[in-house]
């Protein structure tokens, strides 16, 4: 990934939509349906749609920050995928907290259903931590040990951290839910 150019900029994005084989294509496409669900039906469809853009950008940036004379081809969702893996970090290990906004419900999503955790607050929340945790050392070690998940090439780790970041730091900039709550307050 190179900027050298004006279309190369587009790669920031556009690699999200590549993937280097079925496998590939197929391990993203069922981590985004298990994280990416209930992270769209807390932010809605449009918010979603731009934040998971968001994730892959950051995800790119972080990558190209890390090796930025290196030409190598980053491909797949995973930055975006994970960004949705910090979002889920704020608010599904929340006591109280829904993944499901219950659309059909006649009770509107923004009451109870509202609940995250704030970034002060998330080094008390155990079971968030543990995930973030565990999700860090995961890919770490499929950064340094790609073989140990039958992959011979590299993994862009770096990609994946960034997009992590960007959905646990940038979460309350989507959620509706969230916001309506502290508007309302």
């Amino acid at each position: 990934m190179t900027l050298e150019g004006g279309a190369e900029y587009a790669t920031l994005l556009t690699y999200f939509f590549l993937h280097g084989d079925w496998t590939h294509l197929i391990v993203n496409a069922l981590a985004l349906a298990a994280f990416g669900t209930p992270v769209e039906r807390r932010f809605g469809s449009a918010r979603y749609l731009l934040f998971l853009a968001a994730s892959a950008f950051a995800g790119a940036l972080l990558f190209l920050a890390l090796h930025p004379y290196e030409i190598a081809p980053v491909v797949g969702a995973s930055g975006a995928i994970s960004g949705t893996m910090g979002a889920i970090v704020r608010f599904a290990f929340t006591p109280g907290a829904r993944l499901a906004d219950n659309r059909g419900s006649p009770r509107t999503p923004y009451d109870e259903e509202s609940h995250f955790t704030s970034l002060s607050q998330l080094p008390l929340n155990r079971q968030a931590m543990f995930f973030l945790v565990a999700w860090l050392a995961v890919n770490v070690l499929l950064g340094v040990f790609p073989q140990a998940v039958g992959v011979s090439s590299a993994i862009a780790w770096e990609a994946h951290v960034g997009g992590f970041l960007f959905g646990l730091l940038f979460f309350n900039f989507f959620d509706r839910a969230g916001r309506h709550a502290l508007s309302s307050q």
